[in-house]
């Protein structure tokens, strides 16, 4: 029999390994001499191998005491898992797939008990939970957001009789997601979406829905951000690829120019407006021509930049979508304008900065799904790729601001274009035919007359091989436990998802294949996505590279992978031999056996020098020092 004392036991447990894994993380961003940071990576490494299997244990005696045992538990047993279940939800660091798991398995026995309040909160939790993991995945989980905020709004009648003021806030916060988050997760359609804004615009007219205003100023502002949120859906339609109905884009026109009228009433400026009615009303006059386009992005470019230095003052403000959501739209109002070339690009910097300065501050190790997904949609919008120049610009960009922003997937792919730069100079000098894809024509001549375009091109590869990784960053950060079958369901998502967010810009095509290609097997019968048929793939001889450097790489590792021991260079190489010619491209692993060189240097770079590159990669990137990396600085040529 599990005792309470047992389940206290256990989730103190979980959670002091979980939060001692974050902080020993976080220690790793901090400045430090090689020696010291080395030494922390290697404790952080050392910790969290010991964790992860008291943590699975952990984790595995919950999942079997409600698979097997669940007539053991008493109310008293629910009670006490539902209180860890709230510190979960509330705490700084969340987990949404243990968050989803836990409150799926609670939330049966209170819907028996009839537990209203215990079911408000457990219902806002699986929502929140679900609307985390909806960014990424576009599966069941995005129907989970709807289903489980509308179960909060079933209890909406019953507002007065709530004994905790948070089972009001419930109400309210299920309002403002099912009408601001929900539609753009696509868990429910914008028409759905204005019915609820119907709702609560009706239930904010009357006493038994404002009475709490006073007590709890939270509730005013969560639900007039939910009222203007919709102004925002519609003002960023265009942007987020949606259609917007032309009865509720209306209805949102007639709505915007009245809200503008109310706050400028009662605002001392402009500038203590909220942001999307602002946004909204100078996008409608311009698009009905009551003002030029160079006029209505004047004055909103006026009122962003002032606006910036006052949102500190808010409460409930929407972060995300002034710094990406509302820049994008300045972006696209200054590119149609008739603006200057000259006067553009200066102001294409500044929207640069002010993007780049507000990712930056989203530490990696705190971020959630929502940040993932923010910086990934501006950083990929090609509203935003537009503002580059050249291909090496938004190359670089794309480097420097997205696959450098989580250090081990950063580091890792460093390796891997350290790596494939080893083979490529054996190749180019023993076996330059491996480049030629079959039936190309390509010649061997036209090969080694372009070796740097085609070095530039691998090490580009290697560094982009693993771009969809960024949308899951808090799976990549879970290293205190194993993954659940959900999270490496995910993590399989990452070539796919790669591959679409370099399908933005033309000058991204030519990565995709890697990104697609770099988990299948040489002969394509095993890894994934199962789809893509990388055999075929006139980018193949690049694939099997960077896939052979993806394993040497992953299985050697012993600072950064903490949920597996390290192998030898020696023991890898056997796993290479055995599976030649099915797992492995063949003239691959001869080089190395052929070429001691090679093999002396793979060894040198997984093994004796990963310490120095791995602390390089901390100085350019981490702590923004200068460090000569080769890799990192040379500016790659743009090869069509």
């Amino acid at each position: 029999m599990v005792t309470i004392e047992d389940i206290e036991y256990a989730f103190e447990t979980y959670f002091s390994n979980f939060i001692n894994s974050i902080s020993l993380d976080e220690k790793l961003l901090e400045p430090a001499s090689k020696e010291e940071w080395i030494r922390r990576l290697l404790d952080c490494a050392n910790f969290q191998q010991g964790i992860c299997d008291e943590n699975l244990h952990i984790v595995n005696k919950f999942k079997f005491l409600f698979l097997e045992h669940t007539e053991e538990l008493t109310a008293a047993h629910y009670d006490v898992i539902l209180k860890y279940c709230r510190k979960l939800y509330y705490a700084q660091y969340s987990e949404p797939v243990m968050l989803l798991n836990l409150a799926q398995k609670l939330i049966p026995h209170y819907e028996h008990s009839e537990a209203t309040e215990d079911l408000l909160f457990l219902y806002t939790c699986a929502g929140y939970a679900a609307s985390q993991l909806a960014r990424t995945d576009q599966g069941d989980v995005v129907r989970l957001v709807a289903f489980y905020y509308k179960k909060v709004l079933s209890f909406r009648d019953d507002i007065e009789r709530f004994k905790n003021p948070l089972s009001r806030d419930y109400i309210f916060i299920a309002y403002n997601n099912l009408i601001r988050i929900a539609p753009r997760l696509g868990s429910i359609t914008v028409k759905e979406a204005y019915s609820f804004w119907q709702e609560l615009y009706s239930i904010r007219t009357r006493k038994k829905f404002c009475q709490f205003d006073e007590c709890n100023p939270r509730i005013p502002n969560i639900c007039e951000k939910a009222l203007d949120g919709l102004l925002v859906i519609d003002c960023t339609a265009e942007l987020l690829g949606h259609t917007f109905p032309e009865d509720i884009h209306q209805l949102c026109v007639e709505m915007s120019k009245k809200r503008y009228s109310e706050v400028m009433a009662q605002a001392d400026s402009i500038y203590h407006c909220p942001a999307s009615i602002i946004f909204h009303y100078y996008k409608t006059l311009a698009e009905e021509g009551t003002l030029t386009l160079d006029e209505a992005w004047t004055i909103l470019d006026d009122y962003y930049f002032r606006k910036r230095e006052l949102i500190s003052e808010e409460s409930e403000f929407d972060y995300l979508t002034f710094h990406i959501d509302f820049v994008l739209l300045l972006l696209g109002f200054l590119q149609k304008s008739s603006y200057s070339i000259e006067k553009k690009k200066k102001k294409y910097a500044e929207y640069r900065l002010i993007l780049g300065d507000f990712l930056t501050k989203q530490q990696p190790i705190s971020q959630g799904y929502t940040i993932s997904d923010g910086l990934r949609f501006a950083s990929f919008h090609p509203l935003f790729l537009d503002t580059f120049d050249n291909p090496v610009e938004k190359i670089n960009f794309i480097i420097d601001s997205v696959v450098s922003r989580h250090l081990s997937t950063f580091t890792h792919s460093v390796m891997v274009s350290y790596l494939a730069e080893a083979f490529l100079k054996r190749i180019f000098l023993y076996c330059p035919e491996f480049l030629i894809p079959k039936n190309s024509g390509i010649t061997v001549e036209a090969v080694l007359s372009h070796q740097a375009e085609v070095m530039d091109y691998t090490i580009q590869s290697a560094l982009l091989h693993d771009i969809g990784k960024n949308g899951i960053i808090p799976v990549i950060t879970t290293q205190h436990r194993k993954l659940t079958d959900y999270e490496f369901q995910l993590i399989k998502m990452h070539p796919g998802k790669g591959a679409e967010y370099l399908s933005t810009s033309i000058h991204f095509a030519r990565f995709q294949d890697i990104a697609l290609g770099h988990h299948k097997s040489y002969d394509g019968k095993r890894g994934y996505p199962m789809d893509f048929d990388n055999v075929h793939s006139k980018y193949r001889p690049i694939i099997d590279l960077i896939h052979i450097c993806d394993c040497l790489d992953a299985a050697t590792d012993y600072l950064s992978r903490n949920y597996h021991r390290a192998k030898s260079f020696e023991t890898v190489m056997q796993e290479f031999i055995n599976g030649k010619g099915t797992e492995y491209n063949p003239v691959l692993i001869d080089l190395i056996l052929e070429h001691t060189d090679l093999y002396e240097e793979l060894t040198m770079l997984t093994e004796h020098n990963r310490e120095n590159i791995y602390y390089d990669v901390y100085l350019t990137f981490v702590n923004k020092h200068t460090t000569n990396m080769e890799h990192l600085n040379r500016a790659p040529q743009d090869a069509h």
